[in-house]
């Protein structure tokens, strides 16, 4: 969490220059007072000389208070403006969602910021996972992931890419434990379900590539298998796939992205488009 790596960094230093308290000891007094004394916490935090600590340091201050009056996100304005106050509204979404408030939780997803659709996630992804583990019978998993999806849609379709990932989670979950991926799963599709499902595989299998380049050598691997095309680079673990003119292109674009441009990004929506997905 990005939190605790914040927090870590303000223990290992800051000492007091001023003849003040150092930030490290700010933060812990700040952090040892009881909830619902978030005004003498807040005014600690603020006086931490590093505005991202000091930011964290107020996120937790409040997400604290905030849990113990059992009103999620009631304070989230407090936090100083960026990343942190978004944070402290996607973490008290989940409060909300844990507590069964599924307005409260769209809500607050929506004050996210940059995070507002990977929030929205949070918030159904478990349930979704767990429909597609315990039913077997694909039509009542399409009914039960059909319920949840209608749960959600109306406090997040409008503020987050609910629309799009949440099917598209849904048919990953269905794959992800398949030793070889494929796009059978799409052939009892029909439709716009038909085109969603194999844009899921595509995107699943581009996440796998782009995880391995991520790793150790993991860009040496990719650029020398690549040229040799999918049953080459099947080699590494999770790039299994049976042959579909769709892996071969969505290979070669990642080849082109990374070996040929220079990029470690992700690549741009262009390269699923050429792979006819």
């Amino acid at each position: 969490m990005r939190p605790l790596a914040a927090f870590l960094a303000l223990t290992l230093g800051g000492c007091g220059g001023d003849g003040g308290l150092s930030d490290a000891a700010r933060l812990s007094q700040a952090l040892d007072l009881p909830p619902k004394a978030v005004d003498e916490a807040l005014t600690l935090c603020e006086g931490i000389r590093d505005a991202g600590s000091a930011g964290a340091c107020a996120e937790q201050v409040v997400i604290a208070a905030d849990a113990a009056d059992k009103t999620p996100g009631a304070r989230c304005e407090r936090v100083p403006k960026g990343v942190w106050r978004e944070e402290c509204f996607f973490q008290s979404a989940e409060v909300a969602r844990r507590r069964g408030d599924t307005d409260l939780a769209g809500e607050l997803c929506a004050k996210a910021g940059p995070f507002i659709n990977d929030c929205g996630q949070h918030l159904w992804q478990s349930a979704l996972k767990s429909i597609v583990e315990r039913h077997d019978d694909p039509v009542e998993r399409r009914a039960r992931a059909e319920r949840l999806y209608r749960l959600w849609e109306p406090v997040l379709g409008g503020s987050s890419d609910m629309s799009s990932r949440f099917w598209q989670r849904y048919y990953q979950h269905q794959l992800e434990q398949d030793p070889v991926l494929s796009f059978d799963l799409c052939e009892a599709e029909t439709g716009d379900e038909r085109v969603t499902c194999r844009k899921s595989v595509g995107q699943l299998y581009l996440g796998r590539l782009r995880a391995m380049v991520g790793s150790p050598r993991g860009q040496e691997t990719l650029c020398a298998l690549g040229p040799q095309g999918v049953e080459a680079a099947g080699a590494a673990p999770g790039l299994s796939v049976k042959p579909d003119p769709a892996f071969d292109r969505i290979l070669a674009g990642q080849v082109d992205w990374v070996c040929t441009k220079g990029h470690m990004g992700p690549p741009p929506p262009e390269l699923m488009e050429a792979a006819g997905l």
